[in-house]
C-alpha cells in the first residue's frame, strides 16, 4: 500500500486564499489532489436556550433554541455537506467546530 505524505499549509497572508478558504492539507507528490476546507462553528448555551452559527466570510445567525432546535440546526448543516471537526464542551456551554471540503 502506497502512503502519502502531506505538509501542513496554512502559513502566509490570509490574502493568498480566495473567500476566505485556507488550504488545510497540500500533496507533497505530483499528482495528488489537494484538499481544501472552510470552517464554521456552532455555540449552544442550553440554560440560556442560546444557538449561535457562525458560517465563513462572517455571517452570524443567533437563533433561541433547546435541543430540539439545535438537532435541527446541526442537522440542517450536516444536509449541506458539513461534519463536526471538534466539539467542545463545559458548564452549560457546547461548541463545535464545523468543516466542509471545497
Amino acid at each position: 500500500m502506497r502512503q502519502r505524505a502531506w505538509s501542513v499549509c496554512c502559513s502566509g497572508p490570509e490574502s493568498r486564499y480566495p473567500q476566505g478558504r485556507y488550504p488545510l492539507l497540500q500533496p507533497t507528490g505530483a499528482g495528488e489532489t489537494i484538499f481544501i476546507y472552510e470552517f464554521a462553528t456552532v455555540e449552544w448555551l442550553w440554560d440560556q436556550g442560546s444557538i449561535r452559527v457562525n458560517m465563513p466570510r462572517g455571517k452570524e445567525r443567533m437563533f433561541p433554541g433547546s435541543y430540539d432546535e439545535l438537532v435541527t440546526v446541526l442537522s440542517d448543516l450536516g444536509g449541506q455537506g458539513w461534519d463536526v471537526a471538534t466539539c467542545a464542551a463545559t458548564g452549560n456551554w457546547l461548541f463545535w467546530t464545523l468543516r466542509r471540503q471545497r
